[in-house]
């Protein structure tokens, strides 16, 4: 590790030690090295290895995001290959079952929720919603607008923006 920076340094180390706490809890094992030490001592070594790989992503998914339990496995297993424990990527995909983050489902508005969000709006951000909300346009097409877009000659204040203006949205 001579080259990375000290982040990636801190990286390593918060893994590894996440990987020793698994190792006591789990194992009651002074430290995760004993299991490495243990898995090297095998003659055929894929099934262990992969149900102790599987074990610690299971530990770390309690209570952990999934890229976090992602970049975790992803430290260990260069440190099983720095410890002589080569694993091939495509076996790792097919032998390990991976925690997927939840993504929520976009919905449209309601006007309950239109309501909510313009009672608890300060002033100033209550009329960018307005006219976010009456005029369609996106947050980066009306923050862009200026005064010589507005028409306020008419009955209602009309807003004239050129599509040119906007067409990299």
């Amino acid at each position: 590790m001579i080259s990375k920076s000290e982040a990636t340094k801190d990286g390593y180390l918060t893994a590894l030690n996440v990987y020793d706490r698994f190792a006591k809890d789990k194992f009651n094992l002074d430290s995760g090295d004993t299991i490495i030490q243990d898995l090297k001592k095998l003659k055929r070594l894929e099934p262990e290895v992969y149900d102790a790989l599987q074990s610690f992503i299971d530990y770390l998914a309690k209570d952990r995001n999934p890229r976090t339990v992602r970049d975790y496995l992803a430290r260990l297993v260069d440190y099983f290959y720095y410890n002589g424990i080569k694993l091939d990527n495509r076996e790792l995909r097919s032998n390990l079952t991976l925690p997927r983050s939840v993504r929520d489902m976009p919905y449209a508005l309601t006007r309950n929720d239109i309501r909510k969000i313009l009672d608890n709006a300060k002033p100033q951000r209550k009329a960018l919603y307005l006219t976010l909300l009456s005029s369609g346009m996106r947050i980066g097409e009306a923050i862009s607008l200026r005064k010589r877009d507005f028409d306020l000659n008419q009955e209602r204040i009309c807003i004239h923006y050129p599509s040119s203006k906007y067409s990299n949205y």
